[in-house]
């Protein structure tokens, strides 16, 4: 069994328009909700979506939200934060 290593992952550094898209899947919108909220197009929201998962580095957008919720950003809306 291996053991923990000492301390948490740092928290990524996000852009605003990342936090936004992030927010989004948090709240549970597919693409198309996205770009509905945000005024973006399509391939925007895949490379913050894409970008995101790298500095995650995680695989899946569900790994995206329980990683974010293990350990989210400090410029994070409250609204979205788990209480």
């Amino acid at each position: 069994m291996r053991g923990k290593k000492s301390g948490s992952p740092p928290q990524p550094k996000l852009t605003r328009r990342e936090r936004d898209v992030l927010e989004q899947l948090l709240r549970g919108r597919c693409d198309k909700g996205i770009r509905e909220a945000l005024g973006i197009g399509h391939g925007a929201v895949r490379r913050h979506i894409t970008s995101l998962l790298r500095k995650y580095g995680v695989a899946s957008r569900l790994e995206l939200c329980v990683a974010f919720l293990e350990r989210p950003c400090s410029n994070m809306s409250a609204a979205i934060m788990p209480r």
